[in-house]
């Protein structure tokens, strides 16, 4: 029973933490198409290290893979982590910190 509580508050926090990190970043059109266009733009280096439990070792295939959904669902909300995953790593390569 408090394995239970424990578990769905901090599946609660997990969320939380998710959302205030999207909010952070925007994501009507015209931002879109900015991240989009740096994206699009961008000499990447092969691999990097976003955190230390993400590990990117191709990065043009991740950059690709997030232009390709979405070029073909933007609008559709459910698919703003591939553009949270554009902003991510345009602020690794930038030196952004959004603690």
């Amino acid at each position: 029973m408090f394995g239970e509580k424990r578990l769905s508050f901090a599946f609660f926090l997990s969320l939380q933490e998710k959302s205030t990190v999207m909010a952070t970043y925007q994501y009507d059109e015209e931002s879109v198409k900015a991240i989009v266009e740096w994206a699009t733009h961008t000499d990447f280096p092969q691999s990097l290290v976003l955190t230390e439990s993400e590990h990117i070792i191709d990065v043009a295939r991740y950059v690709r893979a997030s232009l390709y959904d979405i070029e073909n669902h933007y609008p559709d909300a459910f698919y703003h982590p591939a553009i949270t995953r554009l902003y991510r790593l345009k602020d690794a390569l930038e030196g952004v910190n959004r603690d």
